[in-house]
């Protein structure tokens, strides 16, 4: 996963370019189109977190990178031909994203935000409060940033295990009966507040009954949902210790340790 776009010794390490304001502005990564582990090529753009840009937010596992090697041998990708190191994770995730026939605009925080030095005593105190003073900004808009992008892209790591697609089969099985149950809360409060302005409250109280199924009743006694029409509940599988197993493992990934 190394690149060998830089062989000899005429490269340059990236810089990024300071943001005109930290607090309304953020860098989007235009990664060109590619083909398997061709070089990994690309640009940042400057635009206003407030507009229509249409870009997706990238969320990976964290993991450190090693800045006091050669960068032509480190994990990297290439910004206006200049080199700039990144994450085993990251380069995982954008060789996954790239497309073939078009490029990609995304949003990662190791790339569109300037990251602290790992050796401070070679950085001015200049660079180092400008930095420190843009991450702060970039930071507290950090949900604008997310909310605004067209979608979240979630990297957990590469070749799922056949435990982690078992995990997400069962947690899948989940997604319909959870849609059926938030239809019922909102019918259950809509029509409780509309049945005490009526006499006629057996509709309300269908839904109501639906609602103390869903909420004080078992899962396993699916036969008395289904009859009262929580259909998605029969669906529902049954766990063992097996698939207890992977997915207590599945979220012991290092994604769901990060912050954000």
């Amino acid at each position: 996963m190394r690149c060998t776009h830089c062989n000899g010794t005429g490269y340059e390490i990236y810089i990024h370019d300071w943001l005109s304001d930290p607090s309304s502005m953020l860098r989007i990564l235009e990664l060109e189109s590619g083909n398997g582990k061709e070089p990994l090529l690309g640009s940042l753009l400057e635009a206003s977190i407030s507009s229509e840009e249409n870009y997706e937010t990238l969320s990976y596992r964290w993991e450190d990178i090693d800045r006091f090697h050669d960068p032509r041998q480190a994990a990297h990708l290439h910004l206006d031909s200049q080199v700039f190191p990144v994450s085993d994770s990251v380069l995982e995730a954008l060789y996954v994203l790239r497309k073939p026939d078009q490029s990609r605009r995304l949003w990662i925080d190791q790339l569109c935000i300037v990251q602290p030095p790992h050796e401070p005593d070679k950085k001015s105190q200049e660079w180092r409060k400008k930095q420190s003073t843009e991450m702060d900004h970039q930071l507290r808009v950090m949900g604008n940033i997310y909310s605004n992008s067209a979608r979240t892209v979630i990297w957990l790591g590469p070749n799922p295990t056949p435990e982690d697609i078992l995990a997400k089969e069962y947690m899948t099985s989940f997604k319909a009966f959870r849609q059926q149950l938030g239809r019922l809360v909102d019918q259950h409060e809509r029509y409780l507040k509309a049945a005490n302005n009526r006499e006629d409250t057996s509709f309300a109280d269908d839904v109501s009954w639906k609602f103390i199924l869903l909420t004080g009743l078992s899962l396993k006694d699916t036969q008395t949902l289904l009859e009262k029409g929580i259909t998605e509940a029969s669906r529902l599988p049954q766990l063992n210790n097996h698939q207890v197993e992977c997915v207590l493992k599945f979220y012991q990934k290092t994604w769901f340790m990060r912050t954000w």
